[in-house]
């Protein structure tokens, strides 16, 4: 992913990237914005994910943005039913069912997603402002928030 990056933001010196384990990472910042994906769900606790926006939020400078592109469960149990019927339906264009049960198995033993109203509340709690869903498909969404200009 990161050489997909440097490839399309060739030319702008002021990008920085990084690489690293975000449960460990020690943010060295301030940054003017961060940038997830496919990340997050992988946190395995609400509090690990609390603590993730409490020290990015920490390492951003006034006005930075972070934004994410991530997994996230549904306001309720039926959407959740639905999101994963929709999700078979496009895993079965090129998997068998034998495969797709395979890697739901695998999924779940690595994969712990939250709804978004959790991640809301949690960048709300950290100090971000104004948490937006730029993007939705089912299961799979961009979002994010930012820090206030001012303190």
């Amino acid at each position: 992913m990161l050489a997909a990056a440097r490839v399309k933001l060739a030319g702008l010196d002021a990008i920085e990237f990084e690489q690293g384990d975000f449960r460990t990472y020690e943010f060295k910042g301030p940054y003017n914005a961060a940038i997830s994906s496919l990340a997050l769900h992988h946190l395995e606790t609400d509090e690990d994910k609390r603590n993730f926006y409490r020290r990015l939020y920490a390492a951003l400078a006034p006005g930075a943005v972070f934004w994410t592109a991530d997994a996230a469960l549904g306001a309720t149990p039926a959407l959740n039913q639905m999101y994963m019927e929709k999700w078979k339906d496009f895993m079965r264009r090129s998997m068998t069912e034998q495969q797709i049960d395979e890697r739901f198995a695998k999924d779940s033993q690595e994969d712990h997603p939250a709804r978004l109203a959790d991640h809301f509340r949690w960048m709300e709690a950290a100090g971000f402002v104004a948490p937006e869903v730029i993007w939705k498909y089912f299961y799979c969404g961009v979002y994010g928030a930012h820090k206030p200009a001012q303190d």
